[in-house]
């Protein structure tokens, strides 16, 4: 905490700065092991708060949508549900998997939408993903 911000005086922040602050963080957090709540939460925040992409441009979760069909469909908004309202079950399970997906979610609608590769954190995050075998794609076509 070097800076020093005056609490009575609002800076500003565009919405773009905000959501890469908010995926950065989760990537941060799930790198740390420390929250895979706060990771899931601050992605999909980041995620909500975005414009639909333009141009042709599409993101993993309107992808997932897309292809996500019929009587078997999963519910891939159950775990941000489940964080974001007082849902039962008291408890939840929530594995590696389910925290990658949230910020490739996350990440492939930022770039989707701002077409902006500066962001380091985001770099690493998608090549451990694809070293990992999570994902073997572009995060944004």
């Amino acid at each position: 905490m070097s800076e020093t911000i005056n609490v009575g005086v609002p800076h500003p922040i565009s919405r773009r700065d905000a959501a890469r602050q908010q995926i950065e963080a989760a990537i941060e957090l799930f790198d740390g092991r420390r929250s895979e709540a706060a990771a899931i939460t601050l992605a999909l925040a980041a995620e909500d708060q975005l414009p639909e992409p333009t141009d042709g441009k599409t993101s993993l979760f309107q992808i997932l949508k897309a292809r996500n069909t019929g009587p078997d469909k999963m519910d891939a908004n159950r775990i941000r549900n489940w964080l974001k309202h007082h849902k039962e079950p008291d408890q939840i399970g929530i594995s590696e998997l389910d925290v990658v997906f949230s910020i490739l979610r996350a990440v492939s609608k930022y770039l989707a939408v701002y077409d902006d590769r500066d962001s380091e954190s985001m770099k690493a995050f998608t090549i451990w993903v694809r070293n990992r075998g999570y994902f073997d794609g572009n995060v944004s076509r």
